[in-house]
């Protein structure tokens, strides 16, 4: 195996512990080769989006998001087949897409979603 020098800051140091702890790796060089690894997945995934026909999207928000959700939904309607809205206590919602169409537009209509910080949560499952 190759021995590699490689500059990292104090929160990269603490993250790759937190990823060995996590992970139940014996080293930090274990943690390191995982995020590799898991980076590389990612791309592989993002690839993947040309194929994808079909998705679930689920966004957990406050009520203070409806207007910016019903937005993004007819700014992507051709891709939403079914929308589910559900308010689970006071201020708090949730919203389930059912998306099918082109594979890259499921992806942006996704990376529109993931950029608003009032969004709390994104669950998104290609299928």
């Amino acid at each position: 195996m190759n021995i590699v020098s490689v500059s990292l800051t104090e929160k990269n140091l603490s993250d790759l512990e937190r990823l060995k702890v996590a992970r139940g790796l014996e080293n930090v060089s274990q943690a390191v080769r995982a995020a590799i690894a898991d980076s590389l997945k990612s791309i592989e995934t993002e690839k993947e989006f040309e194929k994808i026909r079909t998705a679930v999207l689920i966004a957990s928000h406050s009520h203070k998001t409806e207007k910016f959700l019903s937005e993004a939904k007819h700014a992507f309607q051709k891709l939403v087949k079914s929308q589910n809205h559900y308010c689970t206590n006071g201020n708090e919602c949730i919203d389930i897409f059912l998306l099918g169409g082109n594979g890259t537009k499921i992806k942006k209509m996704r990376d529109v979603l993931l950029k608003n910080k009032d969004i709390k949560k994104i669950v998104f499952a290609p299928l």
